[in-house]
């Protein structure tokens, strides 16, 4: 039978799990309090991400009969998740860029992203990428260039100026000649 604090920490658990899109479970031991305030300090200026060690039996009652099954197998041992928002990229960049590649102290066992389980190969390629917004502006760029040329594939003219031509032998003042129509040219 749980006890009321217990009761009391699955309920905030079923708060976040509710609030977040991605989860990333990651495992603990060997972290000082300062490596986890400096990661916690980098998750914060996403906006939208908390990390907290959390019990895995109380997380296993939060999540439910169906995700406590999908997430069985990474909750053993000591267990720690980012609970984060709408964009996956941020914090597997902090928990990358945290730590980095000279020290690791921290083991990403799993994450949980738009649901569906990637393992920590997966999360290491996440991180690598850039993000969401980046992504929407390149997809944004690249779709405004296909209709650019898909008018020139439908025979649509260019619409530019013509360059202007430059004549050495002609008086400075004089270089420029009107075409009329709004059109110069160098004379």
């Amino acid at each position: 039978m749980p006890t009321a604090k217990k009761e009391a920490t699955i309920e905030e658990l079923r708060q976040k799990l509710g609030a977040s899109k991605n989860l990333f479970f990651t495992n603990y031991a060997g972290l000082t309090v300062g490596d986890i305030t400096k990661l916690r300090n980098e998750l914060r200026k996403d906006g939208a991400s908390t990390y907290g060690v959390v019990k895995n039996t109380l997380f296993s009652r939060a999540a439910g009969s169906d995700l406590a099954a999908k997430f069985e197998a990474y909750l053993a041992g000591p267990t720690a998740i980012v609970f984060a928002g709408d964009d996956p990229v941020a914090p597997a960049k902090a928990l990358k860029m945290t730590f980095g590649e000279a020290n690791k102290p921290v083991e990403i066992k799993a994450a949980y992203i738009d649901g569906q389980i990637v393992d920590a190969k997966g999360v290491a390629q996440l991180a690598s990428l850039p993000p969401k917004i980046e992504l929407l502006g390149r997809l944004v760029g690249r779709s405004r260039a296909r209709f650019t040329s898909g008018d020139r594939a439908l025979g649509q003219p260019r619409r530019s100026r013509p360059r202007p031509q430059f004549d050495p032998r002609a008086k400075r003042s004089r270089r420029i000649r009107s075409l009329g129509d709004n059109r110069t040219t160098w004379q």
